[in-house]
């Protein structure tokens, strides 16, 4: 990981928490002392350089992460040199979509762009509330929260045959009462006022189908 700022940092130390070994070179010595002692290895150097990146080992990483903040100039150098390194899989950290346009050019194989991701992604929490997230298989899925009305109570997930209706499936529910949800409830089950289902979809289905519900 190649300059990690508050972002970088962040991602390195939930990376190191699931078990992966990270690599962190800082230019700056504060941020070595701040998380160097919860990750497997961090430096401060030059990153503009070479032959420093492969002394501190990124010639051996499966994966490699650029992050370098307004600094496109640095940031094109380090990619291009972890490329030369022979690093197959680089992700980058852009500023806007020029940036990420050269840094695909040069060899990255995926630009991240935090803040427009981010704001993408709570406007699609704006625009479709109670749909839980966007599932990452495509940007048009999504999974809706519903919480069963009385109308609903002793039907079963075959009699509501929201599949056929409504293109959409149940993936998981969670029991009024229960602790916890349950992955791929039983079709013939009865259902009860309260069950909360998890129904994935596209948002247009989705959509159509919380219209459809709301007199129910």
């Amino acid at each position: 990981m190649i300059g990690p700022g508050n972002f970088g940092s962040y991602l390195a130390l939930t990376l190191t928490k699931f078990g992966h070994t990270v690599i962190a070179v800082y230019k700056n010595p504060d941020r070595v002392q701040a998380v160097g002692r919860e990750l497997a290895k961090a430096v401060e150097a030059d990153v503009a350089k070479k032959d420093v990146l492969k002394a501190i080992g990124l010639d051996t990483a499966d994966l490699a992460l650029v992050s370098l903040g307004n600094g496109i100039d640095l940031s094109t150098l380090a990619t291009l040199y972890i490329k030369e390194l022979g690093v197959e899989e680089i992700w980058v950290k852009v500023v806007s979509e020029d940036h990420a346009e050269v840094m695909r050019l040069i060899g990255a194989n995926r630009t991240i762009f935090p803040e427009k991701e981010m704001a993408e992604r709570l406007a699609r929490s704006l625009h479709h509330p109670n749909i839980v997230e966007r599932v990452s298989i495509a940007e048009d899925f999504g999974i809706l929260e519903y919480t069963l009305p009385d109308s609903f109570a002793g039907k079963s997930l075959i009699d509501l045959d929201l599949r056929r209706n409504y293109k959409v499936n149940v993936v998981a529910m969670h029991a009024a009462g229960a602790s916890e949800a349950s992955l791929n409830p039983d079709p013939t089950q009865p259902l009860a006022k309260g069950d909360i289902l998890f129904i994935l979809g596209l948002l247009e289905d989705l959509e159509n189908l919380k219209e459809s519900l709301k007199d129910k």
